[in-house]
């Protein structure tokens, strides 16, 4: 049972740790918002989503996936353009405490700027922008002022697309951990299995919100989110380089 854990648990956190482009909207969720509960809709999602695809996994739907003709290829193909569109736009993004004269600022987060320029498109404009000048108006200082954070029902439907929609998240679900259940044949020990991964990334996702607030909160925390920013859009760049050798 114990090595059951451990290799659940060492093998969700090896594939979960990569600064995708899950991690960035999670972590982005943190910083945008002021109190805990703002991010928790993105952070339950994201979670409620990996624990699906890894149940489904461990299953034995990957092996159903994987035989069918040119599925994989398919997957591949789909993985690649989602990691380069991201890299480029997680690239592009600017940090929170810059969004308001550069534009986007990134998975998670939107600017002021960019918040006012879609508001004019709708016939209420003028009430639109009062109601969120009012609403900035209260936030704290140690939270970002040039940020629209999110409504929960636009953090789930962009935390399910990042989630269920990213094809390279997918084939690291299906392919290495749903393949690694296949070690297990006792029922008790594969339950702890994906017990293990389902526990890492509810455990990983509310840490990266907590790290989010915390990087939001510091004087540093501009430099901290375009490195990271920067990070994450080069690490998604060689995955898909990755992915292309799979071909």
């Amino acid at each position: 049972m114990l090595q059951a854990f451990l290799h659940g648990f060492l093998l969700a956190l090896g594939l979960i740790l990569p600064l995708g482009v899950q991690n960035v909207f999670i972590f982005n969720q943190g910083i945008c918002h002021q109190r805990l509960w703002g991010a928790l809709p993105a952070v339950i999602t994201a979670a409620l989503c990996d624990t699906l695809l890894i149940s489904l996994a461990v299953g034995g739907v990957s092996l159903l996936l994987f035989e069918a003709e040119g599925f994989k290829a398919l997957l591949i193909l789909g993985g690649i353009a989602f990691l380069v569109y991201m890299a480029w736009q997680t690239w592009q993004s600017q940090p929170a405490g810059l969004a308001s004269d550069s534009g986007d600022s990134g998975p998670g987060c939107e600017s002021r700027a960019q918040s006012a320029a879609a508001s004019d498109r709708d016939d209420g404009a003028l009430s639109n922008r009062a109601d969120a000048s009012g609403a900035t108006s209260a936030v704290s200082d140690a939270a970002p002022k040039d940020v629209t954070r999110w409504t929960p029902g636009r953090q789930i439907l962009f935390a399910m697309s990042v989630s269920l929609l990213n094809p390279h998240a997918i084939m690291d679900t299906i392919g290495v951990i749903g393949t690694g259940s296949v070690a297990y044949t006792d029922h008790a020990e594969k339950m702890t299995y994906t017990l293990s991964c389902i526990v890492v990334s509810w455990i990983w996702f509310f840490l990266l919100m907590l790290a989010g607030r915390r990087v939001g909160r510091s004087s540093r925390g501009v430099a901290l989110q375009r490195a990271i920013n920067r990070l994450s859009a080069l690490f998604m760049a060689f995955s898909a380089l990755l992915l292309a050798r799979n071909l």
